[in-house]
Order: C-alpha cells, then structure tokens, then sequence
C-alpha cells in the first residue's frame, strides 16, 4: 500500500543534507546578525503556524475518513482510513517538537493494551467494548483512560490506528458482536482527538509556551525532545506498532528539528556563532541519524546501534551548547 510520504521525505533530506553548505557558508557571513528576542519569537511563531496549519487540515481529513469507514466499511475507505491517520500522526509529531511532553498525554499515548479497549481471540470478554456495564461517552472515555495503568488507554491517536490497521473488517459488519458499541468508540476517539488537538492550538495563539524568544529555551526545548526521541528508539516497534510507522515517527521528529536549524528561526547560524565546529558536528550527527532510519519498517541492527548512538550524541551536543551560554540576566 502506498502512502505519499516519498517526496515529503525527500524534501526533509535534501533541507538536512544542506546544512552542512549552509553552514560553511555562513562561517564566512561574519556581519549577519543573530535575532534579537521579539525577532526569534516572531520566527518561531512563523514557523510553528506552518506546522499547525497543516496538521489542522490532516485532523480534519482523519475524523471524515473514520467516519466514512464506520458509515461505508469496505477495503477501500479503510485504504484511505489509513492513509489520513499516517498524515495526521506525522503532522502532530512535526508540529509538536517544541511542545511540553505533558500534552502527549491524551493526544498520543503509548503503548496500549489492545484489550483494555475490544475482546481478543483468547479473551472474548476484554474490553470496554465488551463492558455491557459501561456505556460508551466522551466522559466514559475520558475516566477510562490511563485509569490504572499508563497503557490503560482509551483516547488519542494510538487507539484509532488500532482500530484501522489491525482489527478485521468482520469487527465492523452489522451483526458482529459489540459492533455498534464499538463504532461509537472509534467515532467518539476520533472525535475527541480533534477536539485534543484544536485545544493544543488555541493555547498555543493564545498563551503560546513555544514562542518564547530565548535561544537557551529553544535549546532546552529540542534536547527535552531529543531524550524523548532517545527514548522512542529504544522502544521502537511500540510507537505506531499496529501501522509499521516506528521508524518513520522518529524520521519526522528529527526532520522538524532540522527545520529549526533553518530560516525563518535560523538557529544554526546561532550555534556556528557559538562554536563553528560544534555546529557542523551536530548537522552531521543529525544528518546521519535521519539517513540510517528506513522510512517504513525497523531498521536493521548495525544501523540500531549506530542509531542508539547518534541520537544520544544529539542531545548531549545541545547540552554541550546550552553550557556556551551566557548566563541570562
């Protein structure tokens, strides 16, 4: 099945590749100034409405694709179920990389328990589906999730990705067991991740955590994503499992960070100011890492280790060029 991320990815390629050029270019552009804080804010702010933008659209595609699916269950409105979860998950991951990881919490919790939400083939009980006790309502949903346990969950984009790549098309045929039940829980998730995701962004016009005109918070910001990123590839296979979309989650995540790096934010003309060779180091590192992760599938295991690696050496460099920085008044 084919999914259009191709010419995405190899935009994202291309941007990191040319970093090391820009860099060396920018050695030589002595008289270019760093941004002074309103100017950095207003360059975040620039480059964070991009990400936003596009991730509001992917939302919006994702609830209407569920809902066909659940109104019209055939191969292909589940094709195309699938293909707007992958756009949407991939816009919410690239848009968030400055986010606080506190808002992952509803939005994009993992793993879960698949039986914590539907029977299984040994345990036709399991489940909220299955809870003739509990009826299915946002609330309902809400209280459920995480209600014991981290993997205890009911809410977010993990959830909708099991339901569209794993469960058969038999779950959603009239006659099914728990096949009404189960419709509204997939209809009210979608619903509520929208909602999530729509809250995320009116915070963010509205009292913005992001826009911050500091390059010690910008630092500070990528590196909390970095150790996260770290984190993720250690458990690679368990972020997105049910789509095969592990490696490509850790792909976006890097592919935003060399964003930043670039106009409008420019933050890699400040790190050559601080340290040229540093600077290039840390292109390279990055460059490396996001050309070992295959874009579907697990990446084998030299380029494992390899990775391991790298992405720990990311967020040491940035600690190394956080303790470069003048003391803040």
């Amino acid at each position: 099945m084919a999914y259009h991320q191709s010419s995405r990815l190899g935009v994202i390629g291309a941007l990191i590749g040319s970093l090391l050029f820009t860099g060396c270019a920018e050695r030589r552009e002595t008289d270019k100034q760093i941004q002074d804080p309103i100017q950095l804010e207003m360059a975040i702010a620039s480059w964070q409405q991009s990400k936003i933008e596009p991730m509001v659209r992917a939302m919006e595609q994702l609830n209407e694709a569920t809902g066909l699916f659940l109104r019209s269950p055939t191969i292909e409105s589940r094709s195309t179920w699938r293909s707007a979860w992958i756009s949407a998950h991939d816009s919410f991951l690239g848009a968030s990389i400055l986010y606080s990881p506190d808002n992952f919490q509803r939005i994009d919790a993992w793993p879960i328990e698949a039986g914590f939400l539907d029977s299984l083939p040994n345990y036709p009980g399991s489940g909220i589906v299955s809870d003739d006790t509990l009826e299915i309502t946002p609330t309902s949903l809400e209280e459920q999730h995480q209600i014991t346990d981290e993997s205890e969950v009911a809410l977010g984009f993990h959830v909708l990705e099991y339901y569209a790549f794993d469960r058969t098309m038999e779950d959603f045929a009239k006659g099914a067991p728990n096949f009404r039940k189960r419709q509204r829980l997939v209809q009210r998730v979608a619903e509520l991740l929208q909602t999530d995701i729509a809250s995320l962004v009116r915070a963010q016009e509205t009292g913005p955590e992001v826009n911050q005109g500091s390059y010690s918070q910008l630092l500070l910001k990528i590196q909390r994503r970095l150790q996260r990123v770290f984190s993720e590839f250690n458990l690679l296979g368990e972020h997105s499992p049910y789509s095969d979309w592990s490696s490509q989650n850790v792909r976006t995540q890097l592919g935003a960070i060399a964003e930043l790096l670039e106009e409008p934010v420019d933050l890699n003309h400040f790190l050559i100011n601080l340290n040229p060779e540093s600077a290039q180091t840390f292109n390279e590192t990055l460059l490396e890492a996001h050309t070992l992760l295959p874009p579907r599938g697990q990446p084998d295991e030299a380029a494992s280790s390899r990775l391991v690696l790298l992405i720990a050496s990311l967020s040491q460099q940035l600690g190394d060029f956080i303790t470069m920085l003048p003391a803040e008044g």
